[in-house]
């Protein structure tokens, strides 16, 4: 509570300021000689500041007690709480407000140097061990007389502060049930088979690719529903989204060869039509690609490191057949997790062999093998300035086995980079183009088969050629080097298959074998077998 003193001349002194000269008689009983001297009150009751505040301290047994005037103070107290409620002053029994409830930011409530919510805390747990005072009569003339309105309620000094609860912490283990287990179990099954089934209806009945490439069920579903297993709404035709083109024609009227996953294109053609984005991954090499249009799906390649960002949105054009290919949308290509060494060997035995033969025979295995001969003949992780040189170096490192490849993803120390495929867009006017388009299209011919004649040496049979042993080498080096830097660039971009060799097996020309016959008098001469 708050209690005024008698306004100070200025020719009194302030030591005469006791407290006969206050309107009450009061005395404050403070234990605290440390709180008594930061409050600044002297023990004959002297306020230097003209103002005196009562309150509870922070002691074992705090205690205000009033001495003469008690009751005088107690009406006028009670006298302002009713003038705080007038609304409800017509219930003269209605028990007094919740002491507990006064507000944090009341400054009556500020002692000395205590912090304004431990002493609002520290006044509410006093209240509550308090009694309720009974309520006087409101036309009692001592009340009308009262005017202050700052008092509050003294709290009665024969109740003591009640104890806090305190809660109780027990360790314990819950044992599920069988029930329970069971039926969590059960729940999450259902779960995968509806997951199942959804992708399921994302599989081309009109698509052919080889068996031993796909992925278990779970490798795939788990990466794919990062995405999502919806169809991306087209707003075309049905008949006119399932029409297919040849790759010829693809080429023929946007540019690129026929072979390559992301195909440069001719500068001519760029500026007619502004397309450069297409994208023609294969289902023999990636089995989860999209097999229908707005479908989502995955993306591998070998490339020795984690997938990383694909900023690009790709044209994607799927192979769903030999020599047929079909336009699903606009992709969105996201990294998420390489394939691990579990999920490597958890795959079914035909699979992993059939990985390890294609990065044995193909190209774009390429990066694999020159990283397993980096370790096997250094004994240690090689340098990415050693793995350059040996991406640049003319050797292919085909002695590397497939069961050595296999073994390296067994141990971990190669992985598979994936991405996922997800429909953001779908080209309705490019798909029209090609419906329109492609059933008048007519073919140019093919070229005629054998070894042109270039004029060195003379041809027999078409099937002999005589050139010189170091005008070949040189030829064939020019061609493995260019495959090389292109399989390093694409360490720092996302467009890592870019080797003709295993992209289209119907649609690419046959490569040459070159068998040296030579004898003591004729060393160079080479024969050609078609095959």
């Amino acid at each position: 509570m708050k209690v005024d003193t008698k306004p100070l001349l200025d020719s009194e002194d302030e030591k005469k300021v006791t407290a006969e000269t206050l309107d009450v008689k009061w005395e404050l009983k403070i234990e605290d000689d440390e709180k008594k001297s930061k409050l600044e009150i002297k023990d004959e009751g002297v306020c230097p500041k003209g103002q005196l505040r009562f309150g509870m301290f922070k002691a074992e047994s705090p205690v205000v007690q009033a001495k003469d005037d008690v009751d005088t103070m107690e009406i006028e107290e009670e006298k302002n709480i009713i003038e705080l409620h007038q609304e409800n002053a017509e219930e003269a029994n209605e028990p007094l407000p919740d002491r507990g409830a006064t507000p944090p930011g009341d400054h009556d409530m500020e002692l000395g140097d205590m912090d304004i919510n431990q002493d609002y805390h520290i006044a509410q747990e006093v209240d509550q061990a308090a009694t309720h005072i009974d309520m006087p009569d409101p036309t009692s003339p001592e009340v009308q007389s009262s005017s202050s309105t700052d008092a509050v309620p003294v709290a009665n000094e024969d109740h003591s502060k009640q104890p806090k609860r305190r809660r109780f912490l027990m360790e314990a283990v819950e044992v599920p049930t069988i029930e329970a287990v069971l039926g969590r179990a059960i729940a999450k099954k259902d779960a995968i088979e509806v997951l199942n089934e959804k992708m399921e209806k994302l599989k081309n009945p009109n698509v052919k690719k080889k068996e031993g490439r796909g992925l278990s069920m779970d490798t795939v579903r788990d990466r794919l529903l990062t995405v999502g297993l919806d169809l991306y709404p087209i707003p075309l035709d049905k008949a006119i989204q399932d029409v297919t083109v040849t790759r010829k024609f693809l080429s023929a009227q946007y540019g690129g060869n026929t072979q390559a996953t992301f195909p440069d294109i001719r500068k001519e053609l760029l500026e007619e039509h502004g397309l450069d984005d297409f994208m023609y991954p294969n289902l023999d090499f990636n089995p989860h690609a999209p097999e229908m249009p707005g479908a989502p799906g995955l993306f591998f390649a070998a490339i020795g490191r984690p997938a990383d960002d694909w900023p690009q949105i790709n044209r994607v054009i799927t192979r769903i057949s030999s020599g047929i290919w079909q336009y699903q949308g606009q992709y969105k290509m996201t990294p998420v997790e390489s394939l691990t060494k579990e999920e490597w060997a958890a795959q079914k035995y035909k699979v992993r062999l059939t990985w390890a033969n294609e990065i044995n025979e193909k190209g774009w295995g390429k990066v694999t093998r020159a990283r397993i001969h980096l370790r096997k003949t250094l004994g240690r992780q090689f340098t990415r300035e050693e793995f350059e040189e040996a991406m640049n170096s003319d050797n292919e490192y085909k002695e590397i086995t497939p069961d050595e490849i296999g073994q390296a993803f067994i141990r971990g120390e190669e992985t598979i980079a994936v991405w996922t495929m997800k429909c953001v867009d779908y080209d309705v006017d490019f798909q029209r183009n090609l419906a329109e388009k492609f059933p008048t299209w007519v073919p140019p011919p093919p070229k005629p088969k054998g070894v042109k004649n270039t004029g060195v040496g003379r041809k027999k049979a078409g099937r002999k050629i005589v050139k010189s042993k170091k005008s070949a080498k040189a030829k064939t080096g020019q061609k493995r080097k260019r495959v090389a830097v292109e399989e390093l660039d694409s360490e720092s971009d996302a467009s890592t298959h870019n080797d003709d060799s295993h992209l289209e097996d119907d649609e690419a020309p046959k490569e040459s074998v070159y068998k040296p016959r030579g004898t003591r008098s004729r060393p160079i001469v080479l024969e050609i077998v078609l095959e």
